[in-house]
């Protein structure tokens, strides 16, 4: 199924009917899915928490749920020339921009060029409860405030009198409460789960727990879905919706909701007209060094505040810098590993076929970076000394410390487990642990 990259988040391009199709299909087979519905609002909560668009990114389903998405996937589909100048590129990313708006308020095939629909929770809500009703699937409502599922539970039985709701809790979305949900759930004997908590504790929760649910086909985060339904929240008139302008409704009903409509209205393009100009950038050449000892045990680095609001308390990494344009790849990972953590009492082993490349995320309008994210090669290399010649640079490292195979994607940070999967990959497909 075909899928769009908006600002490192993958959207699929999906219409309703697919979407539902594609629900149907989880009720069949035996594997875990869930499905998120990324708006503007999860696309932006995703650039400051790595860790959120990995969930998101990890879905089985992601269902573009916003007509911000669906302007963003035509704006990024346009392709130009790239100019010899940075400010004239910039310059065209701005005209293209400002044009795009244009285009997708006149012009249909513009906008429905990548994403053909915007499909929201709500809108999915009855047609999955219709599905589940017709493959005799029963229904777990987890989430909103008290009272809520159980509004929504009655509203499904006086549409469908014989649907089995197999249970509703409010309960909580933090790590403490998980067990007696899952004993709930699992007591139940659920097929689909919808929770509604909200991003991202919904798709924490679901990450964490859909593996513990035995009967759970499929989990869905919802959203403020239950609010609708239930009648908590009011949905803006059609008009709004098909003139894709439902935001201005809210504004003028909800005011409290001015800062959610400034992110999904203001803040959101704005990052894309980021991200646009970021595409026009090359990748920076840099070297990763796997860095393995006698026990073979792998070195990490514990990186100084890579990201200032940064959800993790460590980031540990390896040993990695950027490849200067005279040098050759060893020689590079050669003065990297001796300028971070102090010691030549290196031997290189081999490198991996496979190149590493990823974009760095948008955090502000930096108009002096050259480059869009980095190109890295990575390289395995076996330490033949006893620790005493480690000497980690200060500036960018608070500490070392040596882990085991096993350990390193749960030690590592999320950022890094792109680059950690190849390594592992490599190390399995080219016996590198046997070569020390």
């Amino acid at each position: 199924m075909r899928k769009v990259d908006i600002l490192g988040v993958s959207v699929n391009t999906v219409s309703k009917k697919k979407a539902l199709e594609k629900f149907k299909s989880f009720l069949s087979n035996e594997q875990k899915n869930y499905i998120v519905t990324p708006n503007p609002e999860i696309v932006l909560k995703a650039q400051k928490n790595f860790s959120f668009k990995e969930v998101l990114n990890k879905s089985s389903l992601a269902i573009p749920d916003g007509t911000g998405l669906k302007w963003a996937a035509s704006f990024l589909a346009d392709t130009y020339p790239k100019r010899n100048r940075k400010y004239l590129n910039i310059l065209f990313v701005f005209l293209d921009w400002v044009l795009s708006a244009f285009r997708f308020v006149l012009s249909k095939k513009y906008r429905n060029r990548v994403i053909k629909e915007r499909v929201t929770g709500a809108d999915m809500f009855w047609d999955s409860v219709k599905i589940c009703e017709q493959k005799k699937c029963s229904l777990y409502l987890l989430g909103a405030r008290d009272g809520i599922a159980q509004k929504v539970a009655k509203k499904i039985k006086k549409k469908y009198p014989n649907f089995r709701i197999a249970g509703t809790y409010s309960g909580s979305p933090h790590h403490s409460s998980d067990e007696k949900m899952r004993y709930l759930i699992n007591d139940s004997k659920a097929d689909v789960l919808l929770v509604a908590y909200g991003a991202p504790l919904q798709e924490f929760w679901i990450q964490r727990n859909v593996e513990h649910l035995h009967t759970i086909k499929c989990a869905m985060a919802v959203g403020g879905t239950f609010d609708f339904i239930a009648g908590k929240t009011t949905r803006a008139p059609k008009k709004y919706q098909q003139r894709n302008i439902e935001w201005l409704w809210r504004l003028r009903n909800e005011p409290q909701r001015a800062k959610r409509i400034w992110n999904a209205v203001v803040k959101f393009p704005y990052y894309v007209f980021l991200e646009k100009i970021q595409q026009k950038r090359p990748y920076r050449k840099n070297v990763i060094a796997v860095i393995i000892n006698k026990n073979k045990q792998f070195l990490l680095l514990n990186r100084i505040n890579y990201y200032q609001k940064d959800t993790y308390a460590n980031h540990w990494q390896f040993l990695q810098g950027g490849k200067r344009i005279y040098e050759s790849d060893e020689e590079a990972v050669l003065r990297e590993a001796k300028e971070e953590m102090g010691s030549s009492k290196l031997e290189i082993i081999d490198k991996a076929d496979k190149v590493y490349t990823y974009d760095w995320p948008i955090t502000g309008f930096r108009i002096k970076r050259p480059y869009r994210g980095q190109r890295q090669t990575i390289w395995f290399l076996k330490y033949t000394g006893d620790n005493s010649d480690i000497n980690v640079n200060p500036k960018e490292h608070s500490e070392y410390k040596w882990i085991s195979k096993n350990d390193i994607l749960t030690t590592i940070h999320p950022i890094r487990h792109g680059s950690a999967k190849i390594i592992l990959d490599t190390m399995d497909k080219k016996k590198i642990l046997n070569r020390l």
